[in-house]
């Protein structure tokens, strides 16, 4: 049996790592989860997955040295062979404590593309290329977050596998009679409204600007437009402050963090993801799943996931007037818009069903620890 550990940093529970946990092969692999921070849901989650869980309860940076050492134990007395990191800081947190256990196998999963070089973070963008050298491989989230290390990071590409993220369609799929889908719409604005969607952090790498920016164009045509803002995050305030100036308050409303998301993007007439960098957005990957038209920008991933006006509509990153055009097209053709929706969740069953991600997990694990014996 071979023991995998893996290492993140996660405020909740992870439909993902619980993918994870329920597809994995059990009669090869045993797989526990040590978290960075103190016990949650992700924790309860995981363990009624017959998970074995771990938690270091670090509050600051200051505790991240007694970190190292204790999951440096935890690996030896688990006799780990595979550790498997998350994320920036369970990256470097965990690839020193398993050089330092002496762990045979180490994978860094890369979760981010461009990031340091669009927002220039030089020591990031540094700390990152380590990471890549010391570990066994990484894992990359997509193509373009592939290309992103070789380019910027100068990671050789053989270090580097390309392993789309999993999904269970029979829980992400749409569920909504059509009564239930105009409760929904009530709730939200008026189903005698057009809704537009979008589900992101308000911070400035998600492009609310430009979304900002191409309202007053949607609005002119359609005056029962309501754009619904589902997110919290550092520009939140001055999200409202802007949109109150330019007279937008009766066509936007920003309904906060939200536990009812997949509901939202199932029951608007069209989402919209303005992005100015992704690895993988998990919002275009659910819209799709929703059978729910999309907008996106092409940034990063999405022209992976996106078959432009086949599977949604795809426009350049920072063009307000082209993304107008594109919402307009959606909400001025409702049969071209749910034709994009229903193929939409085709394709994307087909690519990036939970069994095909194992796969290659599976073979990366094999192929690491086979090449440490030789």
């Amino acid at each position: 049996m071979i023991s995998i550990l893996h290492f993140v940093d996660l405020p909740c529970e992870n439909p993902w790592l619980n993918g994870i946990a329920t597809h994995l092969n059990r009669d090869e692999f045993q797989m526990s989860v040590a978290s960075l921070g103190g016990r949650n849901g992700l924790h309860t989650g995981l363990e009624q997955r017959g998970v074995k869980t771990f938690s270091f309860d670090a509050k600051s940076r200051r505790d991240y040295a007694r970190v190292i050492w204790q999951l440096r134990q935890l690996l030896r007395r688990e006799r780990v062979e595979i550790i498997q990191t998350h994320m920036f800081e369970p990256s470097v947190i965990g690839l020193a404590a398993a050089k330092l256990a002496g762990t045979p196998v180490r994978i860094v999963t890369r979760h981010h593309s461009d990031f340091t070089t669009l927002f220039n973070k030089p020591i990031h963008r540094r700390i990152d290329r380590w990471q890549a050298l010391i570990a066994d491989k990484v894992m990359a989230a997509s193509d373009a977050v592939k290309q992103s290390m070789i380019k910027y990071e100068r990671v050789p590409e053989d270090r580097i596998t390309v392993a789309r993220y999993g999904y269970d369609f029979e829980l992400l799929r749409p569920k909504f009679s059509s009564e239930q889908r105009v409760l929904k719409r009530n709730s939200l604005g008026g189903d005698d409204r057009l809704l537009v969607g979008t589900v992101s952090r308000m911070s400035i790498e998600k492009g609310h600007e430009y979304l900002f920016r191409a309202m007053p164009q949607v609005i002119q045509k359609h005056p029962n437009v309501l754009f619904l803002l589902v997110g919290t995050g550092p520009l939140q305030e001055q999200f409202e402050k802007r949109v109150a100036a330019a007279g937008l308050s009766e066509h936007v409303r920003f309904l906060g963090w939200r536990n009812d998301c997949w509901e939202i993007i199932e029951a608007v007439d069209v989402m919209v993801h303005p992005s100015l960098h992704e690895a993988f957005c998990s919002v275009i990957i659910e819209s799709l799943a929703l059978e729910t038209p999309l907008v996106v920008t092409d940034v990063a991933a999405a022209p992976e996931q996106i078959d432009h006006e086949e599977t949604g509509l795809l426009v350049p990153a920072r063009d307000a007037e082209a993304l107008a055009l594109a919402l307009l097209r959606t909400l001025d053709d409702n049969c071209f818009a749910r034709a994009l929706g229903r193929e939409g969740r085709v394709r994307c069953v087909e690519r990036l069903n939970f069994p095909r991600m194992m796969r290659l997990y599976e073979d990366c694990y094999r192929d690491c620890l086979a090449h440490k014996q030789r």
